[in-house]
């Protein structure tokens, strides 16, 4: 029953993000909209959290690469990372 909740709530998250790109409306999540899924989940320290991850973005081709991620693939990850 629980999985079932979470999987109505992430689909609804999907769905509307789904939508607000398709319709030109959303280029990237907010920081606020970030910490209402993680409230949503129940995720603990969600500030620091994506600090963390903030703090690796200048380093992800670094860090991609020796795991085997193709180039291209990195490259175009590169262009989508932003900072909240």
């Amino acid at each position: 029953m629980i999985f079932l909740k979470l999987w109505e709530r992430y689909n609804a998250y999907s769905a509307n993000v789904v939508s607000e790109i398709l319709e030109g409306h959303f280029d990237c999540p907010s920081f606020n909209f970030v910490l209402a899924v993680a409230e949503d989940f129940a995720i603990k320290n969600p500030k620091g959290i994506i600090a963390e991850i903030q703090k690796l973005i200048p380093r992800w081709s670094e860090i991609a690469t020796p795991l085997g991620v193709p180039k291209n693939i990195v490259e175009k990850i590169a262009q989508d990372l932003v900072q909240l």
